[in-house]
């Protein structure tokens, strides 16, 4: 017996108008405040690159020279500013992550700190064990060591004794 292949109906779904009219200012602020500011910088950094390339391009004169490092230190300093903005993000994120679970009464690096405890522990123990194995395992290699030093150092003694002056 065979069942027959259903599609099931895929019904669209309609936003209520108050979802519509959020969706609405969202797109508004985003274009207003995110994507216009973006689109503008960008715009101001690549004339600025254009203008760069053009004097540098063109034969260098002193005048030429001044505007080439102007509008590098400008292009540096653009490109500067958002990495420092950038960089610093984690930090504060994790501070205030950190305080903000203090607040609420949660030791965030409580269970970091309890396993180097046990990290540390066991770097103990391996130490104890190895300082105790240690010189066993060695005390043979010394003893070897110290026969064929003695005897090297006896054979030059006696052929020094037996050689001619």
């Amino acid at each position: 017996m065979t069942t027959p292949n259903i599609v099931p109906e895929t019904v669209e779904y309609e936003p209520t108008l108050s979802q519509q009219e959020r969706a609405e200012s969202l797109q508004k602020f985003n274009t207003r405040y995110v994507y216009a500011p973006i689109i503008v910088s960008s715009i101001i950094v690549v004339i600025l690159v254009l203008l760069l390339l053009y004097t540098a391009l063109n034969p260098p004169t002193l005048e030429a020279l001044q505007t080439i490092s102007g509008i590098t230190d400008a292009v540096v300093i653009l490109f500067t500013i958002p990495a420092m903005v950038f960089c610093s993000i984690v930090p504060i994120a994790f501070i205030a992550a950190t305080v903000q679970a203090r607040k609420q009464g949660i030791a965030p690096l409580r269970q970091l700190q309890v396993l180097m405890w046990r990290i540390d522990g066991g770097v103990g123990i391996v130490r104890l064990k190895v300082d105790g194995i240690a010189p066993r395992i060695a005390a043979p290699f010394i003893k070897v060591q110290g026969i064929y030093a003695y005897i090297t150092t006896l054979l030059k003694r006696l052929s020094s004794m037996f050689k001619r002056s």
